[in-house]
């Protein structure tokens, strides 16, 4: 679901509201939607390098997401088997959407597809 615009300069940095008097001034910038899911679940096991790095990933955004340990939390360890039909980490669900057993790279596409959805 598409609820914002977000205009970023050619180097990436996100221009606020306050600066778009400045944009005539850069030699480019690019325009595209914000995702603002409703529901971000991402089920996780400590220790795991590809968990830290989805969580990275997600907070380097400022998306919002819960974190299952489905190491610690049967109940987590069991959705995340029947969301899945496997138990490798992390698992992210996005408004009912689900990628497993992934990589940032993998994680970037993913979010990008979710994006491009008609709301």
């Amino acid at each position: 679901m598409i609820t914002d615009i977000a205009i970023r300069t050619q180097y990436g940095g996100e221009v606020g509201s306050m600066w778009m008097k400045s944009l005539k001034s850069l030699n480019k910038c690019y325009v595209f939607p914000v995702m603002k899911p409703k529901q971000v679940r991402l089920f996780i096991k400590p220790f795991c390098g590809w968990c830290q790095e989805a969580e990275d990933w997600l907070m380097e955004r400022g998306i919002k997401y819960e974190t299952l340990d489905v190491t610690n939390d049967r109940a987590a360890r069991q959705e995340m088997l029947a969301l899945t039909n496997q138990t490798y980490a992390p698992v992210i669900e996005v408004d009912g959407q689900v990628l497993a057993d992934f990589d940032t790279d993998q994680l970037e596409r993913f979010w990008k597809k979710l994006e491009n959805q008609p709301a």
